[in-house]
């Protein structure tokens, strides 16, 4: 019994690695930039295209604050937006609210 229960561990861990792998391929290769940010507001992953969008390396990119890549004068609206999603999360196209360009 011991042994089936580590073949289903290894089998859940080779699926769990699988998966890992393909969201890491898609997210690469998605046409448009990404970027997954944590409840803090801190930017947690970052594709290719989002690194050539930005003008920044990944690596300089996270742990920083999202508001970094917001033009400044709408710094202190985007935090309450950021909170107010994280609070009451739900899909809608960025920009929808307003413009920050």
């Amino acid at each position: 019994m011991v042994s089936g229960d580590a073949a289903g561990v290894s089998r859940s861990h080779e699926l769990s690695t699988s998966v890992d792998s393909q969201f890491q391929a898609l997210f690469e290769a998605a046409p448009d930039g990404i970027l997954i940010v944590d409840d803090s507001g801190r930017i947690a992953l970052v594709n290719e295209q989002a690194e050539q969008i930005f003008g920044y390396a990944r690596l300089e990119l996270h742990g920083q604050l999202i508001e970094l890549l917001v033009p400044e004068r709408f710094h202190t609206d985007h935090v309450g937006y950021r909170n107010n999603y994280i609070e009451h999360p739900r899909t809608r196209p960025m920009g929808c609210i307003c413009s920050i360009c």
